[in-house]
């Protein structure tokens, strides 16, 4: 499910201005997020009184104590009206990355498990040097600390799968197979959090 990216203490006084201006057009007459007028109305607010205290803030004749602390307030403000935005926005949403842009959001980068790895790509099953041998080999995987590669003799059942021994590159040699019988091949990469996905099957082959 999308998520809301605020980092709201990481932007600087002008681009939080510009975010939030592109936060209140976004929720504005948005057919995707009805009822949020209100809302853009209020962001507008909070949105000009903070460039009020930053404006004022060239006023020589106040302190410097009172300008910082006025122009911190009014930003506490927006971040909390943005913060607010946000919530409403991400409810209304129920994760849709789209509608979540529309109203002027940046989407919060999906995290995986530490150690989980992808899918084995560009599988290709090939005849081996000796009869009774298929070839198997795959990409690599960012991440993979072994594979287990698994063959069957087709027609293919859940129960005819077997595994080679664990090995630490990108492919493996089947032996033993029995000549002029067709095989499907498949991979799977095994990271620090355990395996991932087995690979699309790749075949038949047949044993040489």
């Amino acid at each position: 499910m999308s998520k809301i990216k605020l980092n709201l203490r990481g932007l600087l006084e002008g681009e939080k201005i510009q975010f939030a201006i592109k936060v209140e057009n976004g929720l504005i007459d948005n057919e995707g997020m009805p009822g949020m007028g209100p809302l853009a109305k209020r962001l507008k607010e909070r949105r000009i009184a903070f460039q009020d205290a930053i404006t004022a803030s060239v006023d020589a004749e106040q302190t410097a104590a009172v300008l910082g602390n006025a122009t911190n307030l009014a930003e506490d403000g927006l971040d909390e009206i943005l913060t607010i935005a946000g919530n409403e926005v991400e409810s209304a949403a129920k994760g849709d990355p789209d509608k979540i842009m529309s109203a002027g959001f940046e989407l919060r980068k999906q995290s995986r498990p530490i150690g989980q790895v992808e899918v084995p790509r560009d599988p290709e099953l090939e005849m081996g040097d000796m009869d009774g041998e298929l070839h198997f080999s795959w990409r690599s995987v960012r991440g993979a600390r072994s594979y287990e590669a698994q063959i069957c003799e087709e027609p293919v059942t859940p129960e005819g799968w077997k595994s080679a021994r664990p090995v630490t590159r990108p492919e493996v040699t089947f032996t033993g197979l029995t000549s002029g019988k067709r095989y499907r091949a498949r991979t799977c990469a095994i990271g620090s959090a355990g395996p991932g996905a087995w690979s699309g099957e790749i075949g038949p082959k047949t044993a040489p």
